[in-house]
């Protein structure tokens, strides 16, 4: 499901593309949002009469996230530490883990001989060095990111020859009054692609519903929901349990 890019390319790209970024389309100019929550992500992709939806977990605390989520049937979860210049893959069900060197844009290399251990004290405290904004679960924002969310599935074209904001009246989205904006990109083909961003007021601007669409003849829609969202985030959620075993490649 929010949310820099965000994640390390190289732990990314044995995911789904719908899990790279837990966020908001990449035509979105600004960033706002809380810099620590947590939220359900519920991404629906829907081309003709035939819609898919996918579900991740995303815990964002300035430039600590992780993201869970359920491929074939097996729970996985990803965590990035750029503070410790790592990220970790988990298979949650097999009680594993791969480790992954990140440099210093927080972009995966390869795991490194200098191995900093993963297991750490839940209470271990953060700095404000340790918060450098680097996220997003999800569009990326940092911090408060919002998950990358780029026109996942919405093909990629050429820069628009136009760009058009505007302010929609407020809605109310799950109880929340939201600020919704209208974005529509002209592209040089004629199609017009259109991204309609819900901000709730109460959770700092964050965005918890975006729906993407592109007019041309896949007719795809994107739509993405942050639901059951929290302002707080157990620090045990970035860091690998003591009884995880590291393994070199992922099985």
């Amino acid at each position: 499901m929010a949310v820099a890019t965000l994640l390390c390319a190289q732990a990314a790209c044995s995911r789904p593309a719908a899990h790279r970024e837990s966020g908001e389309p990449s035509s979105a100019s600004h960033s706002t949002g809380p810099e620590e929550y947590s939220a359900t992500v519920v991404r629906t992709t829907t081309s003709g009469d035939d819609p898919r939806t996918e579900q991740t977990l995303i815990a964002i605390d300035g430039g600590l996230t992780r993201e869970e989520w359920t491929e074939r049937g097996e729970r996985r979860a990803l965590i990035l530490r750029p503070d410790l210049g790592k990220s970790y893959e988990l298979w949650l069900d097999r009680r594993i883990y791969t480790e992954t060197s990140l440099d210093p844009d927080g972009i995966g290399g390869s795991p490194g001989a200098n191995s900093v251990a993963p297991a750490q004290p839940a209470n271990e405290s953060k700095t404000s060095s340790d918060k450098q904004g680097k996220v997003d679960v999800a569009s990326s924002e940092a911090p408060g990111a919002e998950e990358p969310d780029a026109h996942l599935d919405i093909e990629e074209s050429a820069p628009p020859v136009r760009h058009e904001r505007h302010d929609l009246p407020d809605q109310t989205i799950d109880g929340h009054n939201c600020k919704v904006s209208e974005d529509l990109s002209y592209q040089p083909d004629g199609r017009v692609e259109r991204v309609v961003t819900f901000r709730a007021m109460d959770l700092k601007g964050l965005a918890i519903r975006t729906e993407e669409s592109g007019a041309g003849p896949t007719g795809v829609k994107v739509t993405t929901e942050r639901r059951d969202v929290k302002l707080s985030v157990d620090p045990s959620e970035f860091v690998v349990p003591g009884d995880f075993k590291r393994v070199s490649e992922p099985p």
